[in-house]
This record gives C-alpha cells, structure tokens and sequence, in this order.
C-alpha cells in the first residue's frame, strides 16, 4: 500500500523564517482569524470621534469655517439600479472609508470640499463615483 504524500505544515523559505502554508490551518481556524480581524478593524475606528491621524499625515488648512485636508481626496464607488441608489451607495461608501481613517468627524460628505461626482449607466444598472477632501467643524 502507497502512503498519499501530505502536504507540510511549514515550508521553509529562509533559514530564519518559516512561512506557513495554506495547510497549516484549518478552514474553521482561517475563518475565526479573519472574524477577530475584521471585528477589531471594524470596532475601533466606531468609537473614536476622531484618531488623530489627519493632522499626522496630511497638511490642514481652514476653509469657510471648516478645517480641511488641504491636498488629500477620499474617493467611494457605488452601483445600483437607479442613479439615485448608486450615488447614496457611493456616499456611504466615502464616508465608511474616512471614517475608518480619521474617525467620525471628518466623514462627513456634506462638510466636505471640491466634492466631485460621476454617475454613468452601465450594462447592470448604473455605477456613481464621489471623490472629495474631508473636512471637520473646527
């Protein structure tokens, strides 16, 4: 009787650093990793009002009473059977993304700056795009 060859574990990359193999896990323990993942990215961003990475990474300049990102968009793609759904998916989309970034006072699109949109209708309804600069109440 043969013996089926398995699939190692671990295969060896470097002499340092085992890289695991898609084997080495079990599909259960896979969806588990990603569940904690998902939830922690998700979780934290929901609680902070803002996360202080706005200021840290892009120059800030006061627009019309607002305090803006001075040269960084944000875009959100949404599609829909109509425009008017595709543009509020788009909508939700850049507010989920800047929220996640720079938490929720800068995810506001109605506070935004130089809002650009572009709906077209495409074979399976019609796809929208938003793409602006985050702004907050100063």
């Amino acid at each position: 009787m043969v013996k089926a060859n398995r699939p190692p574990k671990f295969q060896l990359v470097s002499n340092r650093l085992p890289a695991l193999s898609f084997s080495a896990f079990s599909l259960t323990t896979l969806i588990m990793i990603n569940f904690i993942a998902l939830t922690a990215l998700t979780a934290l961003p929901a609680v902070a009002k803002e996360t202080g990475l706005a200021g840290a990474l892009h120059s800030l300049r006061m627009e019309r009473g607002k305090l803006c990102m001075a040269s960084h968009f944000h875009h959100g793609v949404g599609s829909a059977a109509t425009p008017r759904q595709a543009f509020i998916k788009a909508a939700v989309n850049w507010q989920n993304f800047t929220k996640m970034e720079y938490g929720e006072d800068w995810a506001r699109l109605r506070l935004a700056a130089e809002k650009t949109r572009r709906c077209r209708e495409t074979l399976l309804g019609w796809t929208c795009s938003i793409k602006a600069r985050p702004c907050r109440v100063k």
